[in-house]
């Protein structure tokens, strides 16, 4: 089988599990926003914030330290005391932290639902190195089918919480059982055992040399790409209502819905297995070529959707109460052409050991992401979302085709320029129909995208799956 149908059958094969997951997910979305108003997800919302940074550095590169580096179970049970290590260092300082930004906010509930939130960071470290470890095997589907259970495991307790009358603690207390669950199911898989006379000082010495610059580099890259992805929240959580705050973070999830259907699955197969091809000494180059330029069609339909039926889609699935959302959803949709491409370039640096050229990209895209949101939120919550659009097209776009794409990974400019040319040339488009208010002019181009982009995806489809030597 070719590397094309590889991924291909990968994507297909992990992505319906994923699929699920994000399905049981939204259902579970839509059941409990009739039991929570804005003002509850709000809250929850804050303390998702400040946990958010915390997250950064859960996996600080220990994941893909282990799908990268030496096979070896010393290695691996080292990289697993440091990520756990860290994630109690990391729960301790949310929990230090919890009463200072309760008392900021004036919100002493806050008080409680950050001590929550640092449980659940210690939790997360645990099975971070069984999880790299199977997706260096390739275990996709394996890994796919616990994060099904595990999603499915805490819907159901969300909403059983949600109509108990929990309030605001139905959306915490159940993400401290996912880590738990797929600890459970990778053990038995993976085998690393916790004998303690194992870990040793040398080879903990030697793994941490190993694994160091790899750690500082993505470190410095996911509190940056943290700090631009959350700047609108930021923004929002101190100059507006926590009713626009739940508003807004629910548009924001919604939107990032189909991305995460893509995104997530290329995450979970794509750096395993560019790593391979590479070490096989094959055309990394060649094989990413022939699907990222197809990645910003594939959200053709929920932008399509998002953009002509957002409010009343927003009012179907959440309520009368959750209307307002479509004003955000259909603004933040416009980006996704583009994401899915940005999503898959990030991985291509780690394959190409260019941690260093990450960082300086994710520096200028961060840079202008934050300029472009600050710069908008002065007018109104719509301004922001297209200060954060002008930050993408004018700032990270031309600094991943520059420092990845022409100087890492070995693109010429004709090249890059047939890669990105019309993606770039549908988001500009989508955001001046959206700026001048003229819908006849956003239904000519979201048709254009849309047979553009069915041509695209079917074309690599049949030439790569169902080709004459399938």
């Amino acid at each position: 089988m070719s590397f094309q149908r590889e991924i291909v059958s990968n994507f297909l094969k992990v992505g319906l599990l994923k699929y699920s997951s994000l399905l049981v997910t939204f259902v579970g979305s839509a059941l409990v926003s009739r039991q929570l108003d804005p003002e509850e997800y709000g809250i929850q919302a804050i303390g998702a914030i400040y946990y958010g940074v915390v997250a950064l550095f859960l996996d600080a590169g220990f994941s893909l330290a282990v799908i990268r580096e030496i096979d070896a179970p010393s290695f691996q049970r080292s990289v697993r005391l440091f990520a756990m290590c860290g994630g109690a260092l990391l729960g301790l300082l949310l929990l230090g932290a919890a009463f200072p930004i309760s008392e900021w906010y004036g919100r002493p509930e806050l008080l409680p639902v950050l001590t929550l939130y640092a449980a659940c960071a210690f939790l997360t470290s645990i099975p971070i190195v069984d999880e790299a470890i199977l997706s260096r095997r390739e275990q996709f589907g394996l890994i796919a089918r616990v994060s099904l259970l595990a999603t499915t495991l805490q819907v159901a307790l969300t909403y059983g919480l949600a109509i108990s009358g929990f309030s605001y603690y139905a959306l915490i207390l159940p993400l401290l059982t996912v880590p738990l669950v797929k600890y459970a199911c990778y053990a038995g898989r993976v085998k690393l055992g916790w004998r303690v006379d194992r870990l040793r000082v040398l080879p903990l010495r030697a793994s941490f040399r190993r694994i160091r610059s790899l750690m500082v580099n993505l470190s410095i890259f996911q509190v940056l790409v943290y700090v631009s992805s959350n700047i609108d929240n930021l923004y929002l959580s101190k100059l507006h209502s926590t009713a626009n705050l739940g508003l807004y973070n629910r548009a924001y999830s919604f939107n990032r819905l189909p991305l995460s259907i893509v995104a997530g699955v290329i995450s979970t197969i794509q750096l395993p297995m560019f790593e391979r091809i590479r070490v096989e000494g094959r055309n990394v180059k060649e094989e990413f070529t022939q699907y990222v330029h197809v990645l910003g069609g594939i959200a053709f339909p929920a932008v399509v959707v998002f953009h002509l039926f957002s409010y009343d889609l927003s009012e179907l699935i959440w309520g009368s109460d959750w209307r307002e959302v479509g004003r955000y959803l259909h603004p933040l949709s416009i980006l996704l052409p583009i994401s899915l491409m940005i999503s898959a370039c990030g991985n291509l640096f780690i394959v190409f050991r260019g941690e260093r050229l990450l960082v300086y990209n994710t520096v200028v895209s961060s840079l202008a992401q934050i300029i472009g949101a600050s710069v908008g939120v002065l007018y109104s919550i719509e301004g922001m979302i297209v200060g954060i659009i002008l930050g993408f097209l004018l700032g990270t776009i031309p600094i991943t085709m520059y420092l990845g794409f022409y100087r890492l990974f070995g693109y010429t400019w004709p090249e890059i320029f047939r890669v990105w040319a019309f993606n770039y040339a549908a988001t500009v488009a989508l955001l001046v129909c959206y700026i001048v208010g003229n819908p006849t002019a956003t239904y000519g181009v979201l048709l254009v995208y849309s047979l553009v982009s069915a041509y695209s995806i079917g074309g690599y489809i049949k030439s790569n799956y169902f080709g004459s030597d399938a």
